[in-house]
């Protein structure tokens, strides 16, 4: 059994032992880095049970995977999604983003977004990294960590 056969196995179980059975589809690609990653897609009418409520049960499944995967020696990256929760969400961040970087060019001060969570702020991070109008930051606490969109100094233009 290959890892990409593991993998799918790893999750299908997980699902059965919650008592969801779901097909499991596999996509592989190279990243950036040239690393085999994969993107494991689940489509079900139960999504709503097992992505949660913003996400929590699917990080949950998702870790357990990970976890799983790492003590049978698979070290292969992997992700899940369900119903494409997760790219919708990518998108609504990243529009989230896209209209933070303008509100603080044009007034010149920073907006600051609503908690998130880590891959949350990930997202806004990596989708604004090369954004020359602004610069990002995270602050708080835990769950109360959120993004500041800073405008770029007028100094730093000069």
């Amino acid at each position: 059994m290959n890892e990409r056969e593991k993998i799918e196995g790893i999750i299908k179980d997980l699902y059965q032992y919650i008592g969801f059975t779901v097909e499991v589809k596999v996509r592989e690609f190279l990243n950036e880095d040239g690393v085999v990653e994969r993107e494991c897609m689940i489509t079900t009418s139960d999504a709503q049970y097992l992505i949660g409520h913003h996400g929590a049960n699917l990080r949950a499944v998702e870790h357990l995977a990970h976890v799983i995967a790492h003590h049978q020696g698979i070290e292969s990256r992997f992700s899940i999604d369900i119903n494409d929760y997760k790219s919708g969400k990518k998108r609504m961040l990243e529009r989230i983003a896209r209209d933070a970087a303008t509100d603080a060019d044009r007034s010149k001060k920073p907006v600051v977004l609503r908690p998130m969570t880590s891959y949350e702020r990930r997202i806004i991070h990596t989708y604004l990294h090369d954004d020359a109008r602004v610069t990002t930051d995270s602050i708080g606490e835990a769950d109360e960590r959120k993004v500041v969109v800073k405008p770029e100094s007028i100094l730093s233009a000069l």
